[in-house]
């Protein structure tokens, strides 16, 4: 992706279907089981099919975690990633 100053190496992965508690889960790594290195991506994007969602990770961020949880229809259950929802400015 181009963002004017220089082009970011980006992931984006989506989920359809929710899992057992309405979370849709992402994993911080591909088909291997290794976690994305910084040198390797510059911004993970996770899309969440049924409520239109998207969450944009700086790789620092994303790396911290194994796996991560995202519910954004739930409004009785926020997640400490709710930051990162809509989160366009990290693309600048």
């Amino acid at each position: 992706m181009d963002n004017g100053r220089k082009l970011l190496r980006v992931r984006v992965k989506s989920a359809h279907r929710a899992g057992e508690y309405g979370g849709y889960t992402f994993h911080a790594h591909g088909n291997t089981a290794c976690v994305y290195r910084s040198c390797e991506i510059d911004l993970r994007v996770a899309y969440v099919v049924p409520g239109e969602a998207w969450y944009l990770f700086p790789v620092q961020e994303f790396r911290k975690y194994k796996s991560m949880k995202l519910s954004p229809a739930s409004r009785r259950r926020r997640s400490k990633f709710d930051k990162f929802r809509e989160a366009w400015w990290i693309l600048s």
